[in-house]
């Protein structure tokens, strides 16, 4: 058997990337297919760019990798968090039905990334607040990066109030009824059954957004209807952890919130006028 060399370039680290990720960041430096890299590592499987699947994964898989990378096994596991509790053997697990709901995938920050050395593409694991990249006001959700800042200020300041609910909230919980929030808002908006005054807002805010090149002009894409309807839906995140209690309640209250009833001051005027500037500091 021919000894194992470390590969020639080496990958900067990147926190919470996915295992995917990191194993095609790797080989498309060194100039070889994902396949032969999979084909080194043991298991002989294709691993997508999005995936994090560790079947046919074992220990000596992540041994391996760490000599084709030339770092230390726990340096691995610090930054790829499916490697945390990679087997002896290949894992089997269950489903777990809520696990789409305690993080998204999406791409990283480009201009964080850069700042650490990362050039290609890379995915990272991220909870919903984390969406919004909050050292450069970026939307990593999906389609162009683009800056946040002028184009949909209240996205960001709607951002540092979800950061702040994490303060009081169960990150987990938090992320499981940002979900819920998220899948109502986007059906008022998909299937015209919420308040109107929220959908002509949401309309106006896709129009801010411009021209989607590569979407149905006539159907917003989800990530585009999850960013337009993201500051009431921190809102609505908001309210429902508050209460959980009595469903029906919450979610008469939290449409009589979200169009301004019942609202203190301060969140009123977060909600009805888009053009306020985000909070600096």
């Amino acid at each position: 058997m021919t000894s194992l060399r470390t590969l020639p370039v080496p990958l900067a680290r990147l926190p919470a990337e996915l295992l995917g990720s990191y194993l095609n960041r790797l080989a498309d430096a060194n100039h070889i297919t994902v396949r032969e890299l999979s084909h080194l590592l043991g298991p002989g499987r294709f691993h997508a760019r999005d995936s994090d699947d560790l079947t046919g994964w074992t220990l000596g898989s992540t041994v391996i990798l760490a000599a084709l990378t030339g770092r230390q096994v726990i340096e691995l596991r610090y930054a790829i968090p499916a490697l945390h509790d990679a087997p002896d053997e290949p894992p089997n697990p269950p489903p777990d039905a809520d696990s789409t709901i305690d993080f998204w995938r999406c791409p990283a920050c480009l201009l964080y990334a850069a700042s650490r050395g990362v050039r290609r593409l890379a995915i990272q694991h991220t909870h919903p607040h984390e969406r919004i990249c909050a050292t450069h006001g970026r939307w990593r959700g999906g389609g162009d990066q683009r800056p946040l800042r002028h184009l949909l200020p209240e996205a960001l300041h709607a951002n540092r109030r979800h950061r702040r609910l994490l303060r009081r909230h169960d990150l987990l919980q938090l992320s499981r009824d940002h979900h819920h929030a998220q899948e109502l808002t986007a059906r008022w908006l998909t299937d015209h059954d919420g308040p109107p005054e929220l959908r002509q807002l949401w309309t106006e805010r896709l129009q801010r957004l411009g021209e989607d090149p590569y979407g149905d002009p006539h159907r917003p894409s989800p990530d585009r209807i999850e960013l337009v309807t993201y500051p009431e839906t921190v809102t609505l995140t908001s309210l429902i952890g508050s209460n959980h209690n009595d469903a029906a309640e919450r979610l008469t209250s939290s449409r009589a919130s979200l169009i301004g009833t019942g609202q203190s001051h301060e969140d009123r005027a977060d909600l009805l006028n888009p053009a306020r500037p985000p909070l600096t500091g």
